[in-house]
């Protein structure tokens, strides 16, 4: 009967949450609270209830689901990503008896990543800027280098190598005649704020692990 049928939020569901970038659910009261709602709703273990429904949910991380964040995606009404994760948040608890499984996705990123800034100088050495592209023929011509600082850890000191290494990328980018080399701000670096999920996204996911018996399931992702 459950898998056919809504759910009711569950209590300590609010979703002005979703606004809240400093919002972190109690996972202690999620996890105390799920075996009642499970015996109240007659919910069945995931397992057993011979559904398999799979939801996959991209990169929704602070970084892109806040306005402070790195790259916030704000879509037409300009609250587009806060919304999204209300509405994500209610479609989970909503079909908690029909989920079976939610895995989450996490845009994983380093302090030097070709795309971002931080692995470029120009040509007098001062720091690049975040939202311009770099070309091939930009590297050629000396106007923009990969960042000397990385060389000592990234390639034992060899900076010719890293410079063919750049160019090789760019180029590759090009060959395909889709886009050249495009420079994004920092966002969703490993151990950041930015990197971990909206907190009444990380709510929903946990009390669906804890009421259906099923594994919160992620995955790091870095192009």
């Amino acid at each position: 009967m459950t898998a056919t049928r809504e759910l009711p939020f569950p209590p300590f569901f609010d979703g002005a949450n979703a606004a809240r970038w400093d919002y972190s659910p109690d996972q202690q009261r999620i996890f105390a609270e799920s075996a009642a709602w499970r015996r109240a709703h007659a919910v069945k273990p995931a397992a057993t209830d011979g559904l398999n429904l799979h939801l996959l949910l991209i990169d929704v991380q602070k970084d892109f689901c806040f306005p402070g964040g790195s790259l916030f995606v704000a879509g037409r009404d300009g609250d587009g990503a806060v919304a999204d994760s209300r509405r994500i948040a209610e479609f989970v608890y909503r079909n908690l008896g029909r989920v079976s499984a939610i895995t989450t996705t996490l845009d994983t990123h380093f302090a030097y990543q070709i795309f971002f800034p931080s692995f470029w100088v120009d040509g007098d050495d001062k720091p690049l800027g975040a939202h311009r592209e770099i070309s091939t023929a930009e590297i050629r011509s000396g106007a923009v280098r990969p960042n000397p600082a990385m060389a000592p850890w990234l390639c034992n000191g060899n900076y010719a190598w890293l410079l063919k290494q750049a160019m090789f990328y760019t180029s590759e980018l090009e060959r395909a005649g889709k886009y050249r080399l495009y420079l994004w701000p920092p966002h969703c670096v490993l151990g950041s704020d930015g990197h971990v999920l909206a907190g009444v996204v990380h709510e929903a996911r946990m009390f669906h692990s804890f009421v259906r018996g099923a594994t919160a399931l992620g995955g790091f992702g870095s192009p």
